[in-house]
């Protein structure tokens, strides 16, 4: 006799996993189409209109994040924001406005609206409007504020606020902090945020303080070689050198690798960026006429 058909929720599980897998080999439109499986089957899970437990909704909440990611990444940023408010505008209808199902999905529906090719600020206003309402209903330290916090950073930093980015992520680090300790991967990218940011907002001592400590945390806890720990190094030996300590900064640089950071930041052009590094490396370490020209020319290139 024929297998039976597994249930929506194994469907569901099935083909949320599916499409991860996608989006990490970069087929977005295959992460598309198992996404939008995904999605039909959660439907049919919760037909019978009961409300879902807190583990159901968060993997619902990641869901719908995926897809709005694959519908951007295949170009269609609008229908991501038109689903998620058609989505806000049924649960405020059946749950209520201060319901946390409604404040989780005005929150994606903000990091819908930053994935449009021109952002809608408006969305910006949502996540601090939905702020002290996930603190109400969720307690301080909850997984939805240290996604709201990020959201409101990335904000501020495509706008070049660097003293907001700094405060917003200053907050991020903390409650990643006290959720998941110091060591957490978590609370690394966050230290890595908050590093990046303050030093681009030219307070390049307190960046080198975090990033030093963040650094050391991710290569004993994940290894140099991985992409947290490049990224965290690269960004320290810029800290270091703005600070006029060559020394330390050659040592940040050690081991860098352009496929490493490409992996975490993809599109950055990491050979010429390492190019630029070492060139200001090698300047700092023994100014020359001829250093001061390959750092022109590694300039130029970026």
């Amino acid at each position: 006799s024929a297998a039976p058909a597994p249930s929506p929720e194994l469907r569901k599980l099935l083909d949320f996993v599916r499409g991860r897998l996608a989006i990490q080999s970069g087929d977005y439109r295959a992460a598309r189409q198992w996404d939008e499986q995904a999605l039909a089957a959660a439907a049919l899970e919760s037909a019978g209109g009961a409300e879902l437990p807190p583990e159901k909704l968060e993997l619902l909440a990641l869901l719908r994040k995926d897809y709005a990611f694959t519908l951007e990444q295949t170009g269609d940023a609008a229908k991501a924001v038109s689903l998620m408010r058609q989505r806000l505008d049924a649960d405020q209808s059946a749950l209520g406005p201060e319901h946390t199902q409604v404040l989780i999905d005005k929150l994606e529906l903000a990091e819908a609206m930053d994935t449009q090719a021109t952002p809608d600020p408006a969305g910006e206003k949502l996540i601090e409007q939905v702020l002290p309402g996930l603190d109400r209903s969720l307690g301080p330290d909850n997984i939805y504020k240290a996604q709201a916090l990020d959201e409101l950073g990335s904000w501020a930093m495509n706008r070049h606020d660097w003293p907001r980015a700094v405060d917003v992520f200053g907050q991020a680090y903390q409650l990643a902090l006290r959720m998941h300790g110091p060591r957490h991967q978590q609370t690394l990218g966050e230290a890595f945020n908050l590093g990046y940011v303050l030093e681009r907002d030219g307070r390049h001592g307190e960046a080198r303080t975090r990033l030093d400590e963040a650094l050391q945390l991710a290569q004993s806890e994940l290894g140099a070689a991985t992409p947290m720990a490049q990224l965290i190094g690269y960004t320290l030996a810029n800290a270091e050198l703005a600070l006029g300590q060559a020394g330390a900064a050659r040592g940040a640089a050690h081991g860098l690798s352009a496929a490493a950071l490409d992996s975490v930041e993809p599109g950055n052009d990491w050979p010429s960026r390492l190019n630029l590094l070492g060139a200001e490396l090698a300047y700092a370490e023994s100014p020359s006429e001829a250093r001061r020209q390959q750092l022109a020319a590694a300039l130029s290139a970026i």
